[in-house]
């Protein structure tokens, strides 16, 4: 009797819970396990960052955070599905950078990355290193700049694929010393970097999880030094002031997402960023956490970097092939 009474009861329950109005913010929420899709393949710098805040996001919302990497189309694989995913805050996108270059590039998307998907937070960047094959008769990037003015097309340098950032950043510097130089696109980053080191290239803008001194490093491209090399000077205090193109990853959500949710994530995001542990696993790395941005500061800072990043396109005819 006493486990039929139970059962009627938690029936009783459940009715009741379907039936309640939704609340502005549900503390139901999260009802299951989250997906945290990165569309970039394991132990990449976007895994990397993801794994970590999954980590945190998973203590702080009492849920599993499942990093899900779905590849392909440079990423906009995993972009694509996020966008027809269900709103519901248990399905998200780590992006990355990427996401604002693609409709300036002509690429034919089958998501709209300002209609279909909704900003959650800002969560980390990456400065790119200015590195050079030691062989490179430059010890300073002024001198550098200099190098490339007096041998147009002379020098090769490597990217992470058409439209990459690591390809569009270059194109900036070319365009600041009014020099040409030839350009190959790698799948991926670090085949560039092995040939830069084995002298196939003579540079690259790329991002570093890690030191090598097998290149020489004679700039970086953040708002502040990067923790990588201290002892060397960004763009903007060194030749080219304002200078600043870092790989940079935050949180989108499917549109129609709650606001509350949305709300939710953001504050739980900053939280995370502000994680002595978080920071100690990858700022040794180069990888720069925050700021912490409200939700309405990271649309207005995805929407800028898109305008940014298509003037660069446009003014170089980039087309992705």
């Amino acid at each position: 009797m006493l486990k039929i009474r139970t059962m009627v009861m938690l029936l009783a329950w459940l009715t009741l819970a379907a039936c309640a109005p939704a609340r502005a913010a549900d503390p139901a929420y999260p009802i299951g396990p989250i997906r945290l899709v990165v569309a970039f393949p394991p132990g990449s710098t976007t895994d990397t960052i993801a794994r970590q805040l999954g980590q945190r996001l998973a203590v702080q919302l009492n849920t599993p955070v499942v990093v899900d990497n779905k590849l392909g189309a440079a990423g906009n694989i995993g972009n694509d599905f996020v966008a027809k995913s269900k709103p519901d805050g248990l399905t998200l996108l780590f992006n990355t950078s990427g996401i604002t270059l693609s409709p300036a590039l002509g690429e034919k998307l089958t998501f709209d990355p300002f209609k279909d998907l909704i900003p959650v937070g800002f969560v980390a960047s990456v400065p790119l290193s200015l590195m050079v094959n030691p062989t490179v008769p430059a010890m300073s990037v002024d001198e550098f700049m200099r190098y490339l003015h007096e041998n147009p097309d002379k020098l090769a340098y490597g990217s992470g694929g058409v439209g990459n950032i690591t390809h569009l950043a270059p194109l900036l510097l070319l365009r600041a010393s009014k020099s040409s130089a030839v350009h190959v696109p790698y799948r991926g980053v670090p085949p560039v970097i092995m040939d830069v080191i084995a002298g196939r290239l003579q540079f690259a803008m790329v991002s570093m999880l890690g030191r090598d001194d097998r290149v020489r490093v004679l700039a970086t491209t953040g708002n502040a030094r990067s923790t990588l090399y201290p002892e060397v000077p960004t763009l903007a205090e060194s030749v080219l002031p304002k200078f600043e193109a870092s790989s940079w990853f935050g949180v989108m959500a499917p549109a129609g997402t709650p606001s509350a949710i949305v709300k939710r994530l953001n504050e739980d995001i900053a939280k995370a960023l502000q994680d002595p542990a978080m920071r100690k696993a990858l700022e040794p790395q180069g990888i720069q956490l925050g700021p912490a941005m409200s939700v309405d500061e990271y649309g207005a800072y995805l929407r800028a970097e898109a305008k940014r990043w298509a003037e660069v396109i446009t003014a170089a005819g980039v087309k992705v092939e």
